[in-house]
């Protein structure tokens, strides 16, 4: 490629070192730039996961009996559109937990899944990223509000999960929806993306 000027450059790591300079560079020579750095997501959504369940692990064969939940979301279910990374991130949380379910059968530990909705927590309000505005406005307009699951909700239902040795917990009525689209339409991601955009108008 010979010409820089009016092209979109994606540039995965962005945010310092050889990453940020390549997206400056590209900048200077006209690229319309789009930088990921969502480092800090993948480091608190999945390493904060595998550590503490590498942490805790030991400590659980020694119980009589033992439960891990870990927490997913509907997005784990499948790609979320507008939210790639997230999105990666929380389908690694449930592959992680079914396999380490898988591993620990016929052991007293069991390992929960949870998969909640769009939850009245701050975690919108305070998104990062360029989809910090879009995410907010969805939560206040009146369909998103509707939408809203509890987190006492949520809270009872993963103490129910722990009881009955579930192996995943979904929660929230919008949850439920793409736990279903994913189930019976595979693949068809493009759906929620038109769904997704409701929420914006």
């Amino acid at each position: 490629m010979k010409h820089f000027e009016d092209r979109v450059a994606v540039v995965t790591g962005g945010g310092s070192g050889i990453g940020r300079a390549t997206c400056l560079a590209l900048a200077v020579r006209g690229c319309d730039v789009a930088v990921a750095d969502m480092e800090w997501m993948t480091d608190i959504n999945v390493w904060g996961v595998v550590h503490g369940c590498r942490a805790f692990l030991p400590l659980l064969r020694e119980a009589d009996e033992a439960h891990i939940v870990n927490v997913s979301s509907m997005a784990g279910l499948l790609g979320f559109p507008q939210n790639v990374i997230y999105s990666m991130t929380k389908g690694a949380v449930r592959s992680f937990s079914e396999g380490l379910r898988s591993e620990l059968i016929g052991t007293p530990i069991g390992v929960t899944v949870v998969m909640p909705g769009a939850i009245d927590t701050n975690i919108i309000s305070a998104a990062r990223g360029t989809q910090a505005a879009r995410l907010a406005s969805q939560q206040s307009n009146e369909l998103g509000r509707r939408l809203l699951t509890r987190p006492s909700t949520v809270a009872r239902r993963i103490v129910d999960g722990i009881r009955r040795d579930r192996a995943r917990v979904v929660v929230g009525p919008d949850a439920h929806l793409i736990d279903l689209s994913a189930r019976l339409l595979p693949g068809r991601s493009g759906l929620i993306g038109r769904a997704v955009g409701l929420l914006d108008r």
